[in-house]
């Protein structure tokens, strides 16, 4: 979503990264403060369809998503192992962050492991190199690209 876009989560759900800025202002549907002049300066009036990033496919299980930014990238990854199946490889690299948005998923890097469930986080340091994760859910990781 570029500078000056108004935008609100109705239904659903909505995983929102961010690149550094200091320009984050509330438009409203909140008990948080509202500066409504800085806010009206600052939106763009112009009636446009929202950008929708096409995703690539990683491993047939994973949608990157490439934001117009150098900041990060987002992939999301649903899992649906039956026992027995090899570990699925997970793209990224760097430093990352990932959620699990359902389901139970192993994650595996060569020196660590995290088994998450609905809710959970983690972070991966960026020398832990691969992961690779088994399971059924679907898992939502940022890392730097």
């Amino acid at each position: 979503m570029p500078a000056g876009g108004v935008h609100v989560y109705l239904a659903g759900l909505g995983v929102e990264l961010m690149a550094a800025s200091d320009n984050v202002l509330r438009a409203g549907l909140t008990p948080k403060h509202v500066n409504v002049p800085e806010m009206l300066e600052c939106v763009d009036y112009v009636a446009a369809p929202p950008i929708r990033i096409a995703p690539e496919v990683f491993h047939g299980a994973t949608r990157m998503f490439y934001a117009p930014v150098d900041d990060f990238e987002l992939a999301v990854t649903t899992l649906g192992d039956v026992d027995g199946e090899p570990d699925h490889p997970l793209p990224g690299r760097g430093p990352r962050v990932l959620v699990c948005l359902e389901g139970r998923v192993e994650v595996r890097s060569e020196s660590d492991s995290a088994v998450l469930e609905r809710g959970d986080a983690y972070f991966v340091r960026a020398d832990e190199g691969a992961l690779r994760g088994h399971g059924m859910g679907t898992l939502v990781q940022a890392d730097v690209p």
